[in-house]
């Protein structure tokens, strides 16, 4: 087993930052592709005509990326 370093204190809030900041390329990805999924479902459920597009635009780039990461880099 390893001996971990303890992580210097700043107190409080610095330290808080710190620590979500490691976590923030972790959820990049995620949180963006929730976005992009929540704006086509909006504008496909609230407006017509161009709306449409950007529905099927944002749906497609999620099926997309799903395709690519799940079965494509898998072979």
């Amino acid at each position: 087993m390893s001996a971990r370093r303890p992580l210097p204190h700043h107190g409080g809030r610095a330290h808080r930052h710190g620590r979500a900041h490691r976590h923030r390329p972790l959820w990049r990805w995620p949180v963006r592709l929730g976005v992009v999924t929540l704006v086509g479902l909006l504008s496909a459920l609230l407006a017509d005509g161009f709306w449409d597009v950007v529905s099927w635009l944002a749906l497609g780039a999620l099926v997309a990326v799903c395709v690519f990461f799940g079965w494509l880099r898998r072979g």
